[in-house]
């Protein structure tokens, strides 16, 4: 079983995404928002230039390990996106270690900022920092926490979700089954006692109390036998009351003798 199975004794897995679809339809938002944020960071990636977004600049390093980490992530987005329509376990706990690691990573980045206070100089100007650094500054960091805050819940609702999708493979791979073995559980079926019919034991007693049949001895045949037993049996069926009965094969004529070869 997969190592974070165990975690499903704490923690339950969702029945749906959002409250109101699927899971499957969850993961394969999830999968399409991913790999418009993978295609982003391969597209502006540069190995040589510095970007500056919202005031902070990327280095070139720092640019290429995050496009690395979004090119190995498009085939495992991929893969788990074709896991959730066709319902394959490795396929989703694939992708559910890969956004666990991209989560760990992604905290990392708020709380350096948070900590190394370099925030309140990349967002507020040198001259409001004159004005009162200590409460600029606060008001700075609270509202870059409570957005970092409020990503890391969304992108940690993704990786339940996630989660649970795998959980729900993993505790019902075939669930087209279900709906046959809940309709044959609901079949109340009598008990071998209660059931019409004859008991087992009358076959034994009906086979013991059977008369047996009593055969004739065989007897050895001579030379026209066979001709005189065929003459006795037409001239009982001449008595009879409605005459001699119809034969597909015609009985041979009257006074018609086989004779045997055998010396």
């Amino acid at each position: 079983s997969p190592p974070c199975s165990s975690i499903s004794m704490k923690l339950r897995p969702a029945k749906s995404f959002l409250g109101c679809c699927s899971l499957m339809l969850g993961i394969e938002a999830a999968c399409a928002l991913n790999l418009i944020f993978q295609i982003i960071a391969i597209a502006i990636c540069s190995s040589t230039r510095p970007i500056n977004f919202a005031g902070l600049t990327v280095s070139p390093m720092l640019q290429v390990l995050t496009a690395s980490w979004a090119f190995v992530g498009i085939p495992i987005t991929i893969a788990g996106g074709v896991g959730a329509l066709h319902r394959i376990g490795g396929n989703i706990w694939m992708l559910f270690y890969y956004q666990a690691a991209s989560f760990s990573v992604g905290l990392l980045i708020p709380i350096w900022f948070l900590t190394s206070s370099s925030m309140c100089d990349l967002v507020v100007a040198p001259e409001v920092q004159n004005q009162g650094s200590a409460f600029i500054c606060g008001f700075t960091d609270s509202f870059v926490f409570a957005w970092s805050l409020m990503l890391a819940l969304v992108h940690a609702y993704i990786v339940y979700i996630i989660w649970s999708a795998a959980e729900d493979i993993r505790l019902f791979p075939n669930p087209e089954l279900m709906q046959y073995e809940d309709a044959l559980r609901g079949i109340n079926l009598p008990d071998a006692d209660q059931a019409p019919g004859p008991a087992p034991d009358m076959f034994s007693k009906a086979a013991v109390a059977m008369p047996q049949r009593n055969q004739a001895p065989l007897v050895d045949a001579g030379p026209g036998a066979v001709s005189m037993a065929l003459d006795a049996a037409a001239n009982r069926a001449a008595q009879a009351p409605g005459g001699v009965p119809q034969s597909f094969f015609p009985a041979p004529g009257s006074g018609f003798r086989f004779e045997s070869n055998v010396a």
